[in-house]
């Protein structure tokens, strides 16, 4: 087991054939492989300390936020400023979620996040009503054994619906 940093580096890694398996967020139209649906993750805002507003904050009231973008968030952020009626499209970008969380932390802005994810001291995390959220795959390249990769999806699903 290899934990990746962002999910461009677990993705990366599975098309480069690094790794067998896969599981995190995938922006599934773009996978052409092997996947199959774990379930989804809830994302919350990490914001600057002493900046945050009161959580859980409406979506709608989140107009005026400025954000910073990378790869593995912009999806499901475009598409929370979409249904806000946020046009902007002059965000600072960053490479990946811990450079986007640097640009957070320099002020810059907010962004979208895993809510268990583990932010510096300096950060609050703050939820969003409803909250935004990504879908979750195992997911592996054809190449990889299908009887093994439907075993272990099987396996990981199965521990993602009983888990607490």
């Amino acid at each position: 087991m290899v934990n990746f940093a962002d999910a461009e580096s677990l993705v990366e890694a599975v098309r480069s054939g690094g790794i067998d398996v896969g599981v995190g967020p995938l922006h599934a139209s773009s996978w052409r492989e092997r996947k199959h649906r774990i379930g989804s993750l809830a994302l919350g805002m990490a914001v600057a300390r002493g900046s945050s507003p009161t959580a859980p904050v409406p979506a709608g009231n989140l107009g005026a936020q400025d954000w910073v973008t990378c790869p593995s968030n912009a999806p499901v952020l475009t598409a929370l400023r979409k249904s806000i009626g946020d046009t902007r499209t002059d965000d600072p970008s960053a490479a990946n979620l811990n450079a986007a969380i640097s640009y957070v932390d320099a002020g810059l802005g907010a962004t979208l996040v895993p809510s268990g994810y583990a932010l510096p001291a300096s950060l609050d995390l703050v939820t969003i009503n409803p909250p935004p959220s990504v879908d979750v795959y195992a997911f592996a390249l054809r190449s990889t054994d299908a009887v093994t990769f439907n075993r272990i999806a099987g396996q990981i699903t199965e521990h993602h619906h009983t888990s607490p």
